[in-house]
């Protein structure tokens, strides 16, 4: 009788968990959404024949590497915390990277060494973001790739991506095409067809 009972203890437990920790994760985006501090990242193309891997466009920042003066050895791999700040044009800037979380702000998000490059006195770091996808609905997929690759390609219209953050983590909301989401531009492109 005692082992029936610690099985269905065990059994809510178990079960308390699963609920917990998709509750804990969405909990975390929502709060991250209502209260993160939007960033504006500049996009570039990473590679005219591999923007769309399935559902999602693939992102690279033209804001990724950052020269510093340090004399610190840097890994390839390592995690790395960007402390951001936002430029005069209103879009993000790195203004130091560090091994470990500041104090001093809440607008830091936790990235990824993808080189360091020795230059004489100082050193090249060049960071991999965690928000480089944007996921979207499967039947503007096409559609998505050739408005994006379009824009990129006009010097005349600037595409970023609006990423909220706070404490090391950060959401990517949207993907801009001049002012308008790259949603609205596909749809745009949808219509007139």
């Amino acid at each position: 009788m005692k082992d029936k009972h610690y099985e269905i203890l065990l059994l809510i437990i178990v079960m308390g968990i699963q609920l917990y920790i998709p509750g804990k994760m969405i909990y975390d985006n929502q709060r991250l959404m209502n209260i993160g501090r939007e960033f504006r990242f500049l996009t570039t193309p990473r590679d005219p024949y591999d923007v769309i891997r399935g559902k999602y466009i693939n992102l690279n920042y033209r804001n990724s590497v950052f020269k510093t003066d340090t004399t610190l050895k840097w890994q390839r791999g390592e995690s790395v915390y960007v402390l951001l700040i936002k430029g005069e044009n209103g879009y993000a800037t790195i203004g130091s990277i560090t091994r470990e979380p500041p104090l001093s702000t809440h607008d830091y998000v936790k990235a990824e060494l993808m080189y360091s490059l020795r230059e004489g006195d100082s050193v090249k770091i060049g960071i991999n973001y965690p928000f480089n996808r944007y996921y979207m609905d499967e039947a503007k997929a096409t559609a998505a790739e050739d408005v994006y690759m379009d824009a990129i390609r006009d010097t005349s219209q600037l595409t970023y991506a609006v990423v909220l953050v706070k404490d090391g983590s950060a959401i990517l909301k949207d993907v801009m095409i001049g002012k308008k989401p790259i949603d609205e531009k596909i749809d745009e492109v949808i219509h007139k067809k």
